[in-house]
Parts: C-alpha cells; structure tokens; sequence
C-alpha cells in the first residue's frame, strides 16, 4: 500500500519559493525539465506564443535557446500596460 506523504514532507520538498508564495508576487518560473519534456512535441517550424510572459523568463528564452521562434506577451493589471516581444 503507498502512504500518503502529509503536508509537510511534501514541503520539504518543494522548492522554498513555492512553499512561501507571496501573495501580491506569484511570479513562478517554468525550470529547463518541465520544457524539454514538451519539447518533443512541438514542432520547430511553427511560432510559439508565450502568454503572460516577458523576455526574460525561462520558458520563451529556453525555447528561442533550442531554436523555436517564440512571441511573448505580457500584461501587467497594475498599470494596464501590455508588452509584446519584438523578438523572435
């Protein structure tokens, strides 16, 4: 029978910005493994769009690494600005 790990154990596992999310900032970074394991899966000549996503987080700068075309965009609800990456 598999035991259910309890709150805690699970915790310490994770990463300490994931167990201490601030509640006005939850900016959470994609990690390299989670997209190289979608990387099989999307084909090299087609554009990607990464909503909510500004040039320097992980998951587009990953992906343009690899050799993917990506287009980013990103809202900030404080201000009302949007941004689109002028990099592709």
């Amino acid at each position: 029978m598999t035991k259910i790990p309890s709150v805690e154990e699970v915790q310490t596992k994770l990463p300490r910005a994931f167990v201490n999310l601030n509640r006005e900032n939850i900016e959470a970074y994609t990690p390299k493994y989670a997209v190289d394991l979608i990387i099989p899966y999307i084909p090299k000549n087609k554009v990607i769009w990464a909503p909510f996503s500004e040039d320097y987080h992980n998951f587009a700068e990953y992906l343009r690494e690899k050799g993917y075309k990506v287009v980013n965009t990103h809202y900030n609800p404080k201000t009302g600005a949007g941004q689109v990456s002028r990099r592709i």
